[in-house]
């Protein structure tokens, strides 16, 4: 799972497991799949979705980042 396209685990589960020393796989939703569900909920179509969660993920690791 790529930390900063999907943004992480939303509801991280105790299945998750080390594949090797750089991939972690988690088991369960990710952040961008909670915002896409989201987003599609509010009857957005799920292209617009899709782009709305990605830009929302854009600007949570911009703000995360800027924290540092």
């Amino acid at each position: 799972m790529d930390l900063d396209k999907s943004g992480g685990p939303a509801h991280p589960t105790l299945n998750g497991a080390k594949l090797d020393d750089n991939t972690f796989r988690w088991e369960g939703m990710t952040l961008f799949d909670f915002y896409a569900g989201q987003f599609i909920v509010t009857g957005m179509s799920p292209s617009a979705a899709i782009k709305q969660a990605a830009d929302v993920l854009r600007r949570r690791n911009e703000h995360l980042i800027g924290e540092k």
